[in-house]
């Protein structure tokens, strides 16, 4: 394999890599958003939004590299 193949793949791996980054941040910014609309009243429901909090964090736990 050349070295123009291999910087080619390089930068489609951190193109992909940074578009992943991108939506998932952009996903978790919308669920943090709808979070804090959720919190902004008294009675809010505590076990809803502790679903929430725990599914944002798995989203970050998983795409922070599950993958070992």
């Amino acid at each position: 394999v050349d070295k123009a193949a291999t910087r080619r793949k390089f930068v489609l791996v951190k193109r992909d890599v940074q578009n992943k980054a991108f939506e998932v941040s952009e996903e978790l910014e919308k669920d943090l958003k709808n979070l804090a609309k959720l919190t902004e009243s008294d009675d809010f429901d505590q076990a809803e939004v502790q679903k929430k909090i725990d599914g944002i964090l798995e989203k970050i736990a998983s795409d922070s590299g599950g993958e070992d």
